[in-house]
């Protein structure tokens, strides 16, 4: 038996949607792969994205960001906690790596908590970190100018260089003050329904654009009740969904995030790279709202402009549903080729080199 320990940050669902292909890919070549998860996500989310059996230990392992909405950071509430996490920076380590030891996993993968690979690697045992951002970068651009951030950001560089390696998926953020990047593919499940199917199923009219709405996992207030009717579109969204006939709730279909968003025509989103590169290796149009200061958003947007077609939406015209004028927009540009996700084979391949006595094949 291969035990591997996966650590995810539970801020929103994107680092579980990355590490969740490389994971598949593993286990694919590794049969008997035992995974034990440790992230403060709902369990039914780390079962529509895991294919392999796991055991969950339901904790936070960093911070993350506080945040007063799906787009806006906290930036006094986040020095707050993560000077509460680094206060005993060196016991905490300590006391992680004992509990990693009681865990007896042949390898960690951390996507992306930093305290994982330090605490991995005072423990004796291999970790690799794979994330599109870093923590490290985050906190330096929200909380770089408060007392004590230095010390804070060294702290997160050394744990991260811990690691074996960095897999950055494509698009990431460069993170070039880490010696140990090694960038691979991009990352996205194949959705396994069949478009035409669902649609039928949804009673979705022949010829209408469906759209899904979704802000990522994180808080956002929308009121979709007032947005105009728009001719020939159906709209999806997770959670409570408005009485009437364009709008249907993703709550009791029994359908996954990835399965709707694959049946899609388009999706209204935040730039977050889980729903972006699924969506562009899915040949689905994208409407964003910019997040603005969001260090991973010109990298994950420059990458959208050269692989989906995509228009940018300000907040007033998502919150009105004035969305007219971006679904012809995008309707009028040339398809593009849709992006192979090889991230997935490349990452396990890594990870297979990783364990004691095994060689990628």
């Amino acid at each position: 038996m291969t035990r591997l320990l996966l650590d995810i940050s539970a801020h929103g669902f994107g680092h579980l949607a990355q590490a969740a292909p490389v994971v598949n890919a593993l286990e694919n070549r590794l049969p008997e792969l035992q995974v034990m998860v440790r992230a403060d996500l709902p369990e039914r989310l780390l079962r529509e994205r895991l294919q392999v059996p796991f055991e969950q230990h339901r904790v936070q392992l960093d911070p993350g960001m506080a945040m007063q909405d799906a787009l806006t950071v906290d930036r006094k509430a986040s020095i707050r906690a993560y000077a509460h996490f680094h206060r005993d920076w060196e016991h905490r380590v300590a006391e992680q790596a004992r509990r990693i030891e009681a865990l007896a996993p042949d390898l960690v993968l951390a996507d992306a908590p930093y305290l994982s690979p330090a605490a991995a690697r005072l423990a004796g045992i291999p970790a690799a970190v794979l994330c599109s951002l870093d923590w490290a970068g985050v906190f330096s651009a929200y909380c770089g100018a408060f007392p004590g951030a230095a010390e804070i950001h060294a702290d997160m560089i050394r744990a991260y260089n811990d690691a074996c390696c960095f897999l950055q998926p494509v698009p990431h953020m460069p993170m070039s003050y880490l010696s140990n990047r090694r960038e691979i593919g991009p990352l996205a499940e194949r959705a396994g329904n069949d478009p035409a199917t669902l649609r039928t199923h949804l009673g979705v009219p022949a010829g209408a654009r469906l759209g899904l709405v979704t802000l990522g996992g994180l808080p956002f207030e929308l009121a979709p009740k007032g947005w105009p009717r728009l001719p020939g579109v159906h709209w999806l969204t997770p959670g409570p969904a408005p009485s009437r006939p364009d709008f249907q709730s993703l709550d009791g279909l029994g359908l996954n995030h990835l399965a709707a968003l694959a049946a899609c025509d388009v999706v209204v989103t935040k730039p977050g790279y889980g729903t972006l590169v699924e969506a562009a290796c899915h040949g689905v149009d994208v409407l964003y709202l910019p997040r603005g200061d969001w260090p991973e958003e010109p990298y994950l947007l420059g990458w959208l402009h050269a692989h989906a077609r995509c228009r940018e939406i300000t907040r007033d015209e998502l919150e009105r549903g004035h969305l007219a004028g971006a679904l012809e927009h995008v309707a009028r540009q040339a398809p593009l080729p849709r992006p192979a996700p090889t991230g997935a084979e490349e990452g396990a391949d890594i990870l297979l080199g990783l364990l004691p006595g095994m060689a990628p094949g």
